[in-house]
Protein backbone atom coordinates (compact mmCIF):
# COMPACT_ATOMS: atom_id res chain seq x y z
CA UNK A 1 0.00 0.00 0.00
CA UNK A 2 1.27 3.36 -0.59
CA UNK A 3 0.75 6.24 1.04
CA UNK A 4 -1.48 9.07 0.03
CA UNK A 5 0.60 12.42 -0.80
CA UNK A 6 -1.49 15.21 0.34
CA UNK A 7 -0.80 18.65 -1.88
CA UNK A 8 -2.51 21.23 -0.09
CA UNK A 9 -4.41 21.38 3.57
CA UNK A 10 -6.84 23.81 5.23
CA UNK A 11 -6.68 22.87 9.17
CA UNK A 12 -9.57 24.29 10.80
CA UNK A 13 -9.68 27.50 8.91
CA UNK A 14 -11.42 30.51 9.30
CA UNK A 15 -11.88 33.86 7.22
CA UNK A 16 -14.21 36.60 7.97
CA UNK A 17 -14.46 39.70 6.33
CA UNK A 18 -14.00 43.40 8.50
CA UNK A 19 -17.50 44.19 9.47
CA UNK A 20 -19.21 40.62 9.17
CA UNK A 21 -21.20 39.52 11.08
CA UNK A 22 -20.90 35.44 10.64
CA UNK A 23 -17.42 33.78 9.11
CA UNK A 24 -17.29 33.33 5.11
CA UNK A 25 -15.35 30.57 6.28
CA UNK A 26 -15.81 28.63 9.54
CA UNK A 27 -13.22 26.13 10.21
CA UNK A 28 -12.85 24.39 7.26
CA UNK A 29 -10.27 21.20 7.18
CA UNK A 30 -9.65 19.65 3.85
CA UNK A 31 -7.13 18.06 2.39
CA UNK A 32 -6.46 17.69 -1.52
CA UNK A 33 -4.88 14.37 -3.11
CA UNK A 34 -1.93 14.49 -5.33
CA UNK A 35 -3.61 14.26 -9.09
CA UNK A 36 -7.43 15.35 -7.75
CA UNK A 37 -9.56 17.17 -9.85
CA UNK A 38 -11.73 19.04 -7.80
CA UNK A 39 -13.98 22.02 -8.51
CA UNK A 40 -15.03 24.72 -6.23
CA UNK A 41 -18.59 25.57 -6.54
CA UNK A 42 -21.16 27.92 -4.47
CA UNK A 43 -23.55 31.12 -5.06
CA UNK A 44 -21.85 34.15 -4.66
CA UNK A 45 -20.67 35.24 -1.92
CA UNK A 46 -20.21 31.29 -0.40
CA UNK A 47 -16.44 31.90 -0.25
CA UNK A 48 -15.19 30.10 -3.05
CA UNK A 49 -12.29 33.41 -4.19
CA UNK A 50 -11.47 33.30 -0.54
CA UNK A 51 -10.80 29.93 -0.18
CA UNK A 52 -8.51 29.79 -3.53
CA UNK A 53 -6.96 33.19 -1.87
CA UNK A 54 -5.54 31.57 1.18
CA UNK A 55 -4.71 28.61 -1.18
CA UNK A 56 -2.38 31.09 -2.85
CA UNK A 57 -1.44 33.01 0.05
CA UNK A 58 -3.13 35.49 -1.21
CA UNK A 59 -5.00 36.75 2.03
CA UNK A 60 -4.35 35.26 5.46
CA UNK A 61 -6.66 33.23 7.73
CA UNK A 62 -8.38 34.67 10.77
CA UNK A 63 -7.99 30.81 12.36
CA UNK A 64 -6.22 27.85 11.57
CA UNK A 65 -3.59 27.44 8.48
CA UNK A 66 -3.12 26.50 5.01
CA UNK A 67 -0.53 23.97 3.70
CA UNK A 68 0.90 23.05 0.21
CA UNK A 69 2.87 20.12 -0.52
CA UNK A 70 3.75 19.87 3.14
CA UNK A 71 4.75 23.52 3.14
CA UNK A 72 2.78 25.88 5.64
CA UNK A 73 1.54 28.72 3.26
CA UNK A 74 -0.39 31.04 6.00
CA UNK A 75 1.25 33.19 8.62
CA UNK A 76 4.65 33.89 6.70
CA UNK A 77 6.20 36.43 5.66
CA UNK A 78 4.67 38.05 2.36
CA UNK A 79 8.17 37.45 0.63
CA UNK A 80 7.96 33.85 1.79
CA UNK A 81 4.46 33.69 0.70
CA UNK A 82 5.11 35.10 -2.88
CA UNK A 83 8.28 32.69 -3.23
CA UNK A 84 6.03 29.39 -2.40
CA UNK A 85 3.43 30.76 -5.52
CA UNK A 86 6.41 31.71 -7.65
CA UNK A 87 7.20 28.03 -7.58
CA UNK A 88 3.86 26.30 -6.77
CA UNK A 89 0.87 27.93 -8.16
CA UNK A 90 -0.59 28.75 -11.38
CA UNK A 91 -2.95 31.93 -11.03
CA UNK A 92 -5.72 32.42 -14.04
CA UNK A 93 -7.09 35.98 -12.71
CA UNK A 94 -10.41 36.99 -13.68
CA UNK A 95 -9.21 39.78 -15.55
CA UNK A 96 -5.30 41.46 -15.92
CA UNK A 97 -3.49 37.83 -15.88
CA UNK A 98 -0.79 39.58 -18.29
CA UNK A 99 1.68 42.40 -18.40
CA UNK A 100 0.59 45.30 -20.93
CA UNK A 101 3.90 45.93 -21.69
CA UNK A 102 5.43 41.95 -22.48
CA UNK A 103 4.30 39.77 -25.83
CA UNK A 104 2.19 36.93 -25.17
CA UNK A 105 5.39 34.57 -25.76
CA UNK A 106 7.78 37.17 -23.28
CA UNK A 107 4.28 36.71 -20.63
CA UNK A 108 4.87 33.10 -20.56
CA UNK A 109 8.57 33.10 -20.21
CA UNK A 110 8.19 35.47 -17.27
CA UNK A 111 5.90 32.75 -15.99
CA UNK A 112 8.50 30.30 -15.64
CA UNK A 113 11.52 32.59 -15.06
CA UNK A 114 10.03 33.16 -11.84
CA UNK A 115 9.41 29.50 -11.11
CA UNK A 116 12.95 28.96 -12.14
CA UNK A 117 11.88 26.27 -15.05
CA UNK A 118 14.49 27.58 -17.25
CA UNK A 119 15.59 28.69 -20.33
CA UNK A 120 14.27 26.56 -22.62
CA UNK A 121 11.66 27.49 -25.26
CA UNK A 122 10.77 24.04 -25.99
CA UNK A 123 7.85 24.73 -23.27
CA UNK A 124 7.00 28.13 -24.22
CA UNK A 125 6.36 27.39 -27.57
CA UNK A 126 4.27 23.92 -27.23
CA UNK A 127 2.00 26.13 -24.42
CA UNK A 128 1.15 29.23 -27.15
CA UNK A 129 0.55 26.53 -29.55
CA UNK A 130 -1.70 24.27 -27.69
CA UNK A 131 -3.83 27.48 -27.03
CA UNK A 132 -4.53 28.76 -30.57
CA UNK A 133 -1.86 31.73 -30.06
CA UNK A 134 0.95 30.70 -32.53
CA UNK A 135 0.07 33.70 -34.56
CA UNK A 136 0.10 35.77 -31.40
CA UNK A 137 3.41 35.03 -30.16
CA UNK A 138 4.82 38.86 -30.41
CA UNK A 139 1.84 40.84 -29.78
CA UNK A 140 0.98 42.59 -26.63
CA UNK A 141 -2.20 42.39 -24.75
CA UNK A 142 -3.47 45.37 -26.31
CA UNK A 143 -2.97 43.61 -29.82
CA UNK A 144 -4.99 40.73 -29.21
CA UNK A 145 -8.50 39.52 -28.62
CA UNK A 146 -10.46 39.32 -25.44
CA UNK A 147 -10.45 35.37 -26.16
CA UNK A 148 -6.66 35.70 -27.18
CA UNK A 149 -6.05 37.39 -23.77
CA UNK A 150 -7.72 34.46 -22.20
CA UNK A 151 -6.17 32.04 -23.78
CA UNK A 152 -2.91 33.62 -23.10
CA UNK A 153 -3.48 34.24 -19.36
CA UNK A 154 -4.28 30.95 -18.95
CA UNK A 155 -1.03 29.18 -20.65
CA UNK A 156 0.64 32.01 -18.47
CA UNK A 157 -1.21 30.28 -15.27
CA UNK A 158 -0.18 26.58 -16.66
CA UNK A 159 2.96 27.67 -17.33
CA UNK A 160 4.94 26.04 -14.27
CA UNK A 161 3.48 23.01 -14.24
CA UNK A 162 5.86 20.21 -15.52
CA UNK A 163 4.10 20.13 -19.20
CA UNK A 164 1.09 18.08 -19.57
CA UNK A 165 0.60 17.43 -23.86
CA UNK A 166 -0.42 20.44 -24.55
CA UNK A 167 -2.96 18.82 -26.57
CA UNK A 168 -4.22 17.15 -23.16
CA UNK A 169 -4.59 20.39 -21.85
CA UNK A 170 -6.30 21.88 -24.14
CA UNK A 171 -8.95 19.40 -24.06
CA UNK A 172 -9.41 19.47 -20.33
CA UNK A 173 -9.82 23.14 -20.86
CA UNK A 174 -12.36 22.58 -23.93
CA UNK A 175 -14.63 20.16 -21.94
CA UNK A 176 -14.66 22.55 -19.03
CA UNK A 177 -15.88 25.38 -21.19
CA UNK A 178 -18.37 23.08 -22.48
CA UNK A 179 -19.89 21.87 -19.22
CA UNK A 180 -19.80 25.07 -17.76
CA UNK A 181 -21.91 26.48 -20.81
CA UNK A 182 -24.25 23.89 -20.83
CA UNK A 183 -24.38 24.07 -17.40
CA UNK A 184 -25.43 27.42 -17.62
CA UNK A 185 -27.82 26.90 -20.08
CA UNK A 186 -29.88 24.82 -17.66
Amino acid sequence: MSAIRVEAAFDDVSYWYPGADAAVLDEVAWSIERGAFIVVAGPSGSGKSTLLNLLAGLDEPDGGYVELEGTRVSRRPETVRASIRAQKIGIFMQSANLFDHLSVADNVRMRRWLANKGPNEEPVAELIGAFGLSACWNALPSEISGGEAARAGLAVALAILAMLPPVAVVIVMQKLFVRGLVETEK
